[in-house]
């Protein structure tokens, strides 16, 4: 839909990272419009995971994934609503980073989900990922999503081990999600004695189901995202890729997701548990990317949770 289309103007992040000295080489694949994928019907080809092409990149910051992986640049930019930059970072064996939503500007990226979108670095280091924070947080006026505080030193704490450190692990949140593998319970466990031997403690803790977390960030993205494309759907539906208009954002046409309110009232209550409950008490948690549910239990997951 956009193929000939050239911006006026260079997004926030592009002109900070230009006037913090960085050498910008182009652009790179991602999913049109940061959704479905990945996509054999666009003028050019997905791109491919550089450990074997015969396997997906993740999405939908897929060419940023597979650049950094592949030794072509030390870091790429992606953007992440429901995974998009962890997504690809997980699949490719590279550092991703989705920053507290605020703390870098959006304002110039073409958006999805104006609720849950952030921009943030892949990068070969977690030093590299913090460098490249330190140059693209901060205030931005014109985003009307970016937070007004202090950006902090990203580089303070290279370096330090975990001593100290109270970690939460939400073992069964993952071991009971439908289609999950012995293998990734497996990596999961690792990574737990590995940060305990480096000097942290890891507390098992409880969270609601999978499915509940996943159905509202679902019924969040497919809302907003149609309200976003609404008039190109409708008035222009074979101009982009098929898996995007018909397959995502179509079937919510006339369904829950024209009415965001419920997810956004759930999201509300899963955030606060979350701050409130774990990370109240608990440096940080380990997680899973590249996960996903059955996209048609949204609406009777939320339901389900509004009921208890």
């Amino acid at each position: 839909m956009l193929l000939d289309h050239v911006p006026r103007e260079d997004s926030v992040v592009e002109a900070k990272l230009r006037a913090g000295g960085a050498v910008l080489l182009g652009k790179l694949a991602t999913h049109e419009f940061a959704f479905g994928g990945p996509s054999f019907d666009l003028p050019f080809p997905p791109a491919r995971n550089p450990w074997n092409i015969d396997h997906f990149t993740g999405g939908s910051s897929s060419g940023s994934g597979a650049a950094v992986a592949a030794g072509l640049t030390r870091m790429a930019m992606g953007s992440d609503t429901g995974g998009s930059i962890r997504g690809p970072a997980f699949y490719c064996g590279v550092v991703g980073l989705k920053p507290t939503y605020g703390r870098v500007s959006r304002r110039g990226v073409f958006p999805l989900s104006y609720t849950l979108d952030h921009c943030g670095p892949l990068a070969c280091t977690v030093e590299d990922a913090a460098l490249t924070m330190q140059v693209i947080a901060g205030h931005d006026p014109q985003d009307p999503g970016s937070a007004d505080v202090p950006a902090g030193d990203f580089t303070q704490d290279l370096g330090k081990d975990l001593s100290g450190l109270k970690i939460a692990y939400p073992r069964a949140f993952f071991a009971t999600s439908a289609g999950i593998t012995d293998e990734v319970i497996d990596s999961l466990d690792a990574a737990a004695q590995e940060v305990t031997r480096l000097g942290a403690s890891v507390e098992e803790i409880t969270l609601p189901d999978f499915e509940i977390f996943n159905s509202c960030g679902r019924v969040i993205i497919a809302a907003e995202s149609y309200a976003i494309h609404e008039e190109e759907l409708l008035t222009r539906p074979r101009s982009t890729t098929a898996v995007t208009p018909i397959q995502r954002m179509m079937v919510w046409r006339d369904s829950v997701g024209r009415r965001p309110g419920t997810g956004i009232r759930l999201r509300r209550e899963l955030s606060t548990l979350l701050n409130g409950e774990v990370l109240e008490t608990h440096d940080a948690m380990i997680t899973a990317n590249g996960l996903s549910g059955r996209p048609h239990a949204s609406t009777r997951s939320i339901l389900r949770w509004r009921r208890r």
